[in-house]
């Protein structure tokens, strides 16, 4: 079966989203990396020019792949995830905002 992909939708201040995706890369994609189940990352930033940005804040998608549904239950119930928003919000609250998705596979092709 093919993995899920849980995405991070996340809206950045620009005054701070320097510092914030320098921690995101250094520090906060590995550490989810490091949870078990977790395969595989990638960042997306937002065209501004296709996607009429809010208020100029730039637009994000962390987009992880989790070998499964319950791999990805077991980490969102973990102490390691709530911590991983507390630093997130301690760190940028003010700045940044996000919202989450699951994409479970229907089809997969090969």
């Amino acid at each position: 079966m093919a993995p899920i992909f849980y995405n991070v939708f996340l809206t950045v201040d620009p005054t701070v989203e320097q510092a914030w995706r320098q921690w995101m890369i250094e520090v906060h994609i590995p550490d989810v990396l490091a949870r078990p189940g977790f395969t595989g990352a990638t960042m997306y930033i937002a065209d501004p020019m296709t996607t009429g940005a809010e208020g100029g804040k730039a637009q994000y998608v962390n987009a992880y792949l989790v070998e499964s549904r319950e791999a990805l239950e077991a980490y969102l119930k973990s102490p390691e995830a709530a911590n991983f928003r507390t630093q997130h919000q301690e760190k940028f609250g003010k700045y940044a905002s996000a919202t989450r998705a699951v994409w479970t596979p229907v089809k997969q092709w090969k």
